[in-house]
This record gives C-alpha cells, structure tokens and sequence, in this order.
C-alpha cells in the first residue's frame, strides 16, 4: 500500500523531502584554515555548475571538493600546491581566472583583437566611404533636372 501511495505521489510531481537522505555536509576545521579555505574556494570553479565557485555551490562534488581542500590544507599544503593538484586532477578548467600562457594566448588577446578589428572597420566605413565622389550628370539629366526645377519656379 505505501508503494502505490509512493508511485502516486511521484506521479503526481510530488518529491520526498530531500534531508531525509541525509545530506552530506562539508567537513569542519579551525577558524583561521577555514577563511583560508574559504578564499581558494572562490578561487575555483564548480566543475558541474561551471559558472559557480566552489564557495556558492551547492552540489554534491562541490561538498566533495570543499572537503578535498580541507584536507590538503589539514596536511598542511600550501595554496600553490593545493591549485596545482587540483589542475593536475581536474585540468585548468577548475580554475575561475585561466592562467596567462601560449595556449590560453587567444583568449587573453582577443578582447584587444576585436576592438583593433572594430577600429579598423569603422576607420574604412567613415573614411573611405566619404572619398567617393558623386558622379557627373550627363547633358540629356542636367536639362530634364532643370527643365523640373523651372516648372516649380
């Protein structure tokens, strides 16, 4: 009987109460490891909500990583080794600034590309295009534009 109130109630839309599967939480660790956790976390990115840092995520391997960090800094690693063994894990990805290399050159330079680039065509479109010159009106136009002008006179 509980199963069909069950199969009902998801059917429906209703969802169990999430705390009852006991939610993971983060791991605790002093005041002073924890503002210093604190700061890497916003230092890195949530690998599944991708725009998120670790600090305003709230999925699972978020908690995960939170928790990873806790403990690099509890083995007493510094911020530097904590990062690069996180980028070794995980990839450049999981950092929030990209790191300034050849391979991230494109995209370090191309915000200066494109206002060059804008620069360049706006130069053209307000230059170039005034250096046109109207062209001559042959004699057959100039008496038929006269011949009007007359008429309104």
């Amino acid at each position: 009987m509980i199963q069909k109130i069950l199969i009902f109630l998801l059917l429906l839309g209703v969802r169990p109460i999430p705390f009852a599967w006991g939610k993971r939480v983060d791991t605790v660790i002093s005041e002073t490891n924890e503002i210093r956790a604190h700061l890497l976390f916003k230092q890195l990115r949530c690998v599944v909500c991708q725009n998120q840092s670790l600090y305003d995520s709230h999925a699972e391997i978020a908690v995960d990583l939170r928790n990873l960090v806790r403990k690099q800094i509890q083995y007493g690693k510094s911020n530097k080794q904590i990062l690069s063994f996180l980028v070794s894990r995980y990839g450049e990805f999981i950092l929030l600034k990209p790191v300034f290399g050849l391979h991230t050159m494109i995209l370090w330079s191309s915000p200066f590309g494109v206002l060059v680039l804008g620069s360049i065509c706006t130069w053209y479109y307000w230059f170039k295009k005034s250096d046109h010159t109207t062209p001559e009106l042959s004699h057959e136009e100039e008496r038929t534009v006269n011949k009007i002008l007359d008429k309104l006179d």
